[in-house]
């Protein structure tokens, strides 16, 4: 699979939870498929457009999370999307916690330019799931994406 950016694949086992604080949403693979019923784009854009982690209280730092959880069965299934901080605030108004627990996760680490990174190493996601070879199967409990910067991220796919 070709893709414009470089991507690398690591095992991690994740020892403590984390409690993420952000705008939630429901999606499917085949919603995000049609950029006019994607759900997906329009949340990042509310989180942006709302200061991104700024607007998250007792924000630990900068960097950003997209949790996807509760999926209803695979890759054809919906789950539940959260954009936001680590924190350790209560849920209110539009702002809901979403937590990820500890676990094994398989990471694909996209480097480069965002958001083409990300559609990248989603692209390696797909591509390494659906393949014979694969050594890991995906669990479908907890995925996320971690972003530490403007030059890159790291998917995170929660596997058995």
């Amino acid at each position: 699979m070709k893709t414009q950016n470089e991507i690398q694949r690591k095992i991690v086992q994740l020892e403590t939870p984390k409690t993420i604080l952000g705008t939630t949403g429901r999606s499917s693979h085949a919603l995000e498929s049609d950029p006019s019923t994607s759900r997906i784009t329009p949340l990042w854009g509310a989180f942006m457009q709302k200061g991104m982690t700024a607007s998250i209280p007792e924000a630990k730092s900068r960097e950003v999370y997209a949790v996807y959880n509760e999926f209803e069965s695979d890759i054809s299934g919906m789950y539940t999307v959260t954009v936001g901080a680590e924190s350790d605030a209560e849920a209110s108004g539009d702002l809901k916690q979403s937590t990820i627990p500890t676990g094994k996760y398989l990471v694909f680490e996209g480097k480069g330019a965002l958001p083409q990174c990300t559609m990248d190493a989603y692209q390696e996601v797909w591509a390494y799931f659906a393949s014979e070879e694969a050594e890991h199967e995906r669990a479908y409990t907890t995925d996320f994406e971690h972003y530490s910067g403007l030059e890159g991220v790291e998917v995170y796919i929660a596997i058995k």
